[in-house]
């Protein structure tokens, strides 16, 4: 299979734009004190979105070719964290991660495309099956949705990047899931209950570290500001 090229560039590229592109979905408003969980707010757009060009489309095409056949994409090649001493492994294994698998999703998500229309519709799909399958596995108690450490999104901006993005994900792709859509529900629930569960007074999290944990944080408050958004139950305190 071919590899990401500079996969820290790569990572860094998708996930500033993916995050900034949420504010073409709107500013997150303040969520009414008692809001039905089964009452999406309507998302608008603050500008009108431009069509892709052919720049966007080629890079969409080559991402979508990147995707392993268990539906997720891997961070492509490079180090990892070597545990507690800090050192790093070069040239490690490589498998999927959720980290890097929603970064994708995200972008071929706000590029048109969810598991049920769109040019890369069977990706998005194959890719949220992949999330769901990690997260349905993972520990109820826990924040970790993965048994893939170290990578360097994990080092980078913590350790629970994985479960913030995956929230931020099957926020976004609620109402969307076609044949999964109650799958994904469940998984959403799960990854919001454990963010409840782990989440200190302060509204952060014990052992966040990396070089930048703040980043992680505003990928979990994004998360659980779209999941509220589009119906899904969140604790007013855990929100606040």
């Amino acid at each position: 299979m071919r590899k990401f090229v500079r996969p820290l560039a790569f990572s860094a590229a998708l996930g500033t734009a993916g995050l900034a592109a949420t504010h073409l979905l709107g500013e997150t408003p303040p969520p009414p004190a008692k809001a039905a969980a089964d009452q999406p707010a309507e998302l608008k757009y603050a500008v009108d979105p431009r069509p892709l060009g052919d720049t966007a489309q080629k890079g969409l095409k080559w991402l979508a070719a990147q995707q392993n056949a268990d539906g997720g994409f891997p961070q492509g090649g490079g180090w990892r964290t070597g545990g507690q001493g800090g050192g790093r492994v070069e040239n490690a294994e490589d498998p999927s991660d959720v980290g890097n698998t929603c970064i994708a999703l995200l972008a071929l998500y706000r590029a048109g495309n969810t598991p049920t229309d769109g040019e890369y519709k069977e990706h998005v799909r194959k890719g949220l099956r992949f999330l769901c399958e990690k997260v349905e596995k993972a520990d109820a108690k826990d924040l970790y949705v993965t048994d893939v450490r170290n990578t360097q999104l994990q080092s980078k901006i913590g350790p629970y990047v994985d479960t913030f993005l995956a929230t931020l994900v099957l926020s976004e792709l609620k109402g969307k899931g076609g044949d999964d859509e109650k799958r994904l529900a469940a998984a959403l629930d799960k990854t919001i209950d454990k963010i409840a569960k782990n989440q200190k007074e302060d509204g952060t999290f014990a052992g966040n570290g990396g070089w930048a944990p703040v980043l992680s944080q505003m990928v979990c408050n994004k998360g659980l500001a779209r999941a509220k958004q589009n119906g899904a139950a969140v604790d007013d305190r855990v929100f606040a």
